[in-house]
């Protein structure tokens, strides 16, 4: 068929359609089918190598999921585009045995919206306690700008710690990617036993918000609802969250790698965290299984300091766990866990660790059953002044006090109207 010739370049009407150089319709109709946002449908009758068949190689795509179970015989990917929004309402993505039902990896932006996932966790622990090596049900890789709202994750469960049902960022701070913006939102997540739920690697902006994260159907406790992790973190919000179900309900660390991104060590000598907000979440905590206990190796939040701070043992969890950050205001939380598990694993309700900047704000949070209610096992400041401030919160049926620290601690907080009930 003969090609429909355009008027000459110069022409009025080609310099509106912005084509310059282009020269007959049909490339002119590619040219700016390559400039728009492609739509695609995915339907759950086709295999994962027809999905991939269908997406771009670049641009920006929107990608609609019809209603269904998804089969998956091995991963889908999307990468190196501009951005990417997938939406299905009833889509269920299937890994099967695997553990991986979607990789986003190099992507501008990414925003996911009512999608379910499902996946395995690994036969094998993770190498070395690194939670950067966890697999996940849902991984988003070297992509900036991330935006999870709506969806239903799960991971299956396994006698030691080996996966996710999120993973988000990049291990190393170092890799040459804008700061990671992440936003998680009114998400539920299912997690399995021994596992991880949500896993968010140096990122500099992070809203959890309004989600629940669960202890799976099967089996015993998960490990860690919320891990935020990495070499340099910046402004973490988590509010308004519902956990239940696992050993440790929210842990952020500092960490130091090597050129490769290789663990080295586990960082809370320097403030690693900018800001952190935890506010207004319910945390119902289980005992971890024996086994995960063991394999939880340097993942676990405290130190050997803790032994001599927390009565009732050796740690074994905490509501939430903070290390090294410049600005930490934990209010209005509420944290429990049977009162005989609380004391002989000597479980806190917040710990917070290492070193910290002149702003520390705990206030009207409330305890049930853990070892303490607060244990603070933070260096001594390097400011001369700071605002260190426990005030109005409530312990009932704790092994310890509500404030648990050091005396040389003790004499930089302002304390108010820290009560235990009978």
């Amino acid at each position: 068929m003969r090609a429909v010739r355009l008027p000459p370049p110069g022409d009025l009407r080609v310099r509106r359609c912005r084509l310059p150089g282009v020269a007959d319709v049909q490339t002119a109709i590619d040219e700016l089918r390559r400039q728009s946002c492609l739509h695609v449908v995915f339907r759950p009758s086709m295999s994962v190598r027809e999905m991939h068949e269908r997406l771009p190689k670049s641009g920006a795509v929107s990608i609609c999921f019809e209603a269904g179970a998804y089969r998956l015989e091995g991963p889908l990917v999307i990468e190196g585009l501009d951005r990417a929004v997938l939406h299905g309402a009833g889509a269920r993505l299937v890994a099967g045995n695997a553990t991986t039902a979607l990789r986003i990896a190099r992507c501008d932006a990414v925003a996911v919206e009512g999608l379910s996932l499902e996946g395995a966790a690994p036969a094998a622990g993770s190498r070395g306690g690194d939670t950067a090596e966890l697999p996940a049900v849902l991984e988003i890789d070297a992509t900036p700008q991330v935006r999870l709202a709506r969806l239903d994750l799960a991971i299956g469960g396994a006698r030691t710690l080996g996966g996710a049902a999120l993973r988000v960022g990049t291990p190393s701070a170092g890799t040459k990617t804008a700061a990671l913006q992440v936003g998680v939102l009114d998400c539920t997540v299912e997690v399995g036993e021994a596992q991880v739920g949500l896993l968010v690697l140096n990122p500099g902006a992070l809203a959890v918000r309004g989600n629940r994260l669960q202890r799976a159907r099967k089996g015993d406790a998960g490990q860690f609802g919320c891990v935020v992790s990495g070499e340099r973190i910046g402004t973490l919000q988590v509010d308004g969250n519902v956990i239940g179900g696992v050993a440790t309900g929210l842990l952020v660390r500092g960490e130091a790698r090597d050129t490769k991104g290789e663990l080295k060590a586990l960082v809370d000598d320097t403030a690693v965290a900018a800001r952190v907000v935890v506010t207004d979440n319910v945390i119902a905590l289980d005992a971890p299984a024996e086994a995960a206990k063991a394999a939880s190796g340097g993942l676990t939040p405290n130190r050997l300091e803790m032994k001599a701070v927390v009565k009732g043992g050796v740690q074994a969890g905490a509501g939430i766990a903070i290390g090294a950050a410049t600005s930490v205001r934990v209010t209005g939380n509420e944290v429990s866990i049977d009162p005989k598990a609380g004391a002989e694993l000597g479980v806190p309700g917040v710990l917070v660790q290492g070193a910290l900047g002149a702003h520390l704000v705990l206030r009207d949070n409330r305890f049930a059953g853990t070892a303490a209610g607060i244990a603070l096992a933070v260096d001594e400041p390097a400011e001369r002044r700071v605002l260190w401030l426990v005030e109005a919160n409530l312990g009932s049926a704790l092994a310890g006090n509500v404030l648990e620290a050091s005396e040389a601690i003790l004499k930089f907080l302002t304390r108010r109207d820290n009560i235990e009930t009978a």
